[in-house]
């Protein structure tokens, strides 16, 4: 049950408390509960970074580690992390895949042997035709 003089701060705390957020992300989330001006956000936003409890560098790290063990690629990770507000080039996710071990292109390897599986009864014009899409 929601409570409707439930402040900012404690707002912030409990969501940060289920799961990390980018800055960009807890400001799109204020924005729409609260009727806060830009500058309060900041405001907010700045607080909550001083106390490490927003970390965009920390969230990009865990969230290409864990996108690159679920056998993601660098481009669709790039992208997801764009639509989180977070700017990443294709060299930082495999400078951090060659970090941690991760090989880009044995998860290639074991996603194409999926798919290929998976259409393996398909004409060869179309599973051409399929794997060029995806």
């Amino acid at each position: 049950m929601k409570k409707m003089s439930e402040s900012p701060e404690n707002y912030i705390l409990n969501i940060l408390n289920r799961k990390d957020y980018t800055e960009f992300e807890l400001t799109q989330k204020l924005k729409l509960k609260f009727n806060l001006s830009n500058e309060e956000i900041t405001s907010l936003i700045t607080k909550f970074k001083n106390l490490n409890f927003i970390n965009d560098k920390r969230y990009k790290s865990r969230f290409i580690i864990n996108k690159l063990l679920n056998k993601e690629g660098p481009y669709l990770i790039k992208q997801k992390l764009n639509q989180k507000g977070i700017e990443v080039e294709i060299s930082e996710i495999n400078e951090i895949a060659n970090k941690e071990n991760i090989s880009i292109e044995q998860n290639a390897k074991e996603l194409v042997a999926k798919r290929l599986s998976i259409y393996k009864k398909e004409p060869y014009p179309k599973l051409k035709k399929k794997f060029l899409n995806f």
